[in-house]
């Protein structure tokens, strides 16, 4: 029964439905420009009646640039690490304005970047703001950023120049040859200065540049390395300072010169000349004695040897080598005429090893001494007539100034030779070929006998002389 009555009523709702008609061409066009006019309204009312938009980017790149800021103007400058940290950092952020104003960007037009004129005008870390911006320059007034502030380290940047002294100049790894030695004093390298630009903080914690030679060659001569690579920053307390990627030096390959002398040690000796033919002149080395602070012997002469050592440096290979092909040094020559035994006046060297030589032990002033024991002294007199001229001077004679005077002639030697010798044993002359005219006073030239046996040692000291008047032949 109440189902009939439900059926019934519906049937009866469904008559009211009025039924649907086929629209006509002119509806259908209405319908559509209706349509058309309602979308048209609803994006007007979006952009200008609805007109807060906040739209948010995401992995905005951050950029950096210093110049025409005030970090520019302060010569501040990032350091590296700052750098590095910056080169991936993205941030996020949200821009709040008109739709109308901001609806159309995109990510692509935004740039995020450090404001350097926020900078402090300190060397340091700093915590500067990060802003958005357009790619053309745009600002935003009311926009959040995530994160919104990078702590950033900056410092004054400056370059210094470093002098590279010959004593910083390492050169371990060389084999230094015997007898050699390097001239450290004047060791040169080119450049010989260096600029080195990086925060002035860490600038003046450099003291000095090390250059190293990493070759391992021998070095037996001055040589030149022109491809040393590298140096070593240090500080004062001579520690090397570490590698620093802020730090820039702008020269890393040297010219290196390390000169070398070289130093030989070996007796002093000296050449007695002149010598007559066969004289026993062993004889007199075996009694020199060279006296410094200390009383010497010759070398090679005596049992008991006690020479005087000189140390010599040069600086040509050369002259090393010829060194080398000697056991003896000949320091000085010494006339036989000039040694007597307890003499007053011994003769005195002043000891110069000759040019290419230096001697490192200074021995300066050497005198010269005979120790002669077994040795006496004989003087003669000899008359001035029987002084007879020699290498006479063309067109001029040679006279006697006191004629009828005598000249002594001493001679050196042991007491049983000299007894055999008497004044008329000597021949003595004179020779005036290179004498001015007038008076002059000149050696005269003694003539021992000869000797058959070949075994005299009997020699002239000191020169004798004699006064002469040297005149045109008439």
């Amino acid at each position: 029964m109440n189902a009939n009555r439900m059926t019934a009523g519906i049937k009866n709702l469904l008559r009211l439905i009025p039924k649907p008609h086929k629209p006509s061409k002119d509806n259908l066009i209405l319908l559509i420009i209706s349509f058309f006019l309602a979308v048209f309204l609803w994006a007007y009312l979006v952009s200008n009646i609805v007109a807060d938009y906040s739209p948010a980017f995401s992995n905005i790149r951050v950029t950096s640039n210093l110049a025409n800021t005030k970090a520019a103007d302060y010569r501040l400058q990032l350091l590296k690490e700052s750098q590095q940290a910056l080169e991936n950092m993205t941030v996020n952020c949200t821009i709040r304005g008109n739709r109308a104003d901001i609806g159309g960007l995109k990510r692509s037009q935004l740039e995020a970047y450090v404001d350097y004129d926020s900078v402090l005008n300190v060397s340091g870390k700093q915590d500067l703001p990060i802003r958005i911006r357009t790619t053309e320059g745009r600002e935003f007034d009311n926009v959040t950023v995530s994160p919104d502030t990078v702590t950033l380290s900056l410092d004054y940047f400056d370059t210094k120049t470093i002098r590279v002294l010959n004593e910083n100049v390492s050169y371990n790894y060389l084999q230094v040859g015997e007898d050699v030695h390097v001239d450290k004093e004047n060791i040169t390298v080119d450049p010989s200065t260096v600029q080195i630009s990086g925060p002035k903080s860490q600038l003046d914690a450099i003291d000095h540049i090390n250059i190293q030679i990493a070759d391992s060659t021998s070095l037996d001569q001055t040589t030149t390395f022109s491809d040393v690579m590298g140096c070593r920053l240090m500080n004062s307390s001579n520690t090397e300072i570490p590698d620093n990627p802020d730090i820039t030096v702008q020269t890393q390959r040297f010219s290196v010169t390390v000169p070398v002398y070289y130093t030989k040690t070996l007796p002093l000796t000296l050449n007695i000349k002149p010598v007559p033919e066969g004289f026993p002149i062993d004889e007199v080395m075996k009694r020199i004695r060279l006296v410094t602070n200390d009383v010497y012997t010759l070398p090679g002469y005596t049992d008991e040897p006690n020479p005087l050592m000189v140390e010599l440096k040069m600086t040509d290979p050369e002259k090393k080598a010829a060194l080398d092909e000697h056991e003896s040094y000949e320091g000085f020559a010494c006339q036989l005429s000039q040694l007597s035994p307890n003499s007053d006046k011994p003769p005195q060297f002043t000891f110069n090893p000759g040019e290419g030589y230096e001697d490192l032990t200074n021995i300066g002033k050497v005198t010269v001494t005979l120790d002669g024991e077994d040795l006496i002294t004989k003087t003669l007199l000899i008359k001035n007539s029987d002084i007879k001229p020699k290498m006479e001077k063309p067109g001029y004679v040679c006279e006697m100034k006191v004629p009828t005077g005598n000249t002594r002639v001493t001679l050196v030697g042991t007491e049983a030779q000299l007894a055999e010798i008497n004044e008329e044993d000597l021949q003595v002359g004179v020779s005036y070929l290179t004498a001015d005219p007038g008076n002059n006073t000149l050696a005269l030239e003694v003539e021992l006998p000869e000797d058959p046996t070949g075994t005299r040692f009997v020699w002239v000291s000191p020169v004798p002389t004699v006064d002469v008047v040297v005149r045109k032949q008439e």
